[in-house]
């Protein structure tokens, strides 16, 4: 900026210098304020697929150090995967799927167990191919975390 004599050898900048360097503020300052919002956003986002992904993963944790059987009692023995949930009193049984509340936040749950076999020696079954789907909603838009284990009898 240029300075300019004023009256009385004082020295000052015009009002069109003044009027550039607030239009130039205003524009950083909106600028500013726009990466503010979309980053609160983006982190109610990642709060919510980090809470469907942590009972993603504690789900396939409890599967994994439950005992074997009772994860299959209920199970047909055949190739096709089956849905199943936890029942009022904590045992595996066939089911479409459950809604978990955490935080306030409802989370659809689909459980899929299916028998692998690798060695075509049916009716032995080599391992449980799991798979546990959980549904989170990210600013009205459904979106789905997918984790998958194995959990063998051995």
């Amino acid at each position: 900026m240029r300075s300019v004599k004023l009256s009385g050898g004082r020295s000052g900048t015009t009002l069109v210098e003044a009027m550039l360097a607030i239009v130039i503020l205003l524009i950083m300052a909106l600028g500013g304020a726009g990466f503010i919002f979309y980053s609160s956003g983006q982190i109610a986002v990642e709060k919510n697929k980090r809470v469907a992904m942590e009972f993603a993963n504690a789900r396939l944790e409890e599967m994994r150090f439950a005992p074997y059987a009772d994860i299959v009692q209920y199970l047909p023995q055949d190739h096709d995967a089956h849905k199943i949930k936890k029942d009022e009193i904590g045992e595996w049984v066939m089911g479409e799927g459950e809604n978990v509340t955490i935080n306030n936040m409802s989370l659809p749950v689909v459980t899929t167990v299916q028998y692998v076999d690798e060695d075509g020696g049916f009716p032995s079954y080599d391992y449980l191919k799991v798979d546990v789907e959980v549904g989170y909603s990210p600013r009205d838009v459904f979106q789905k975390v997918r984790l998958v284990t194995f959990i063998s009898d051995f």
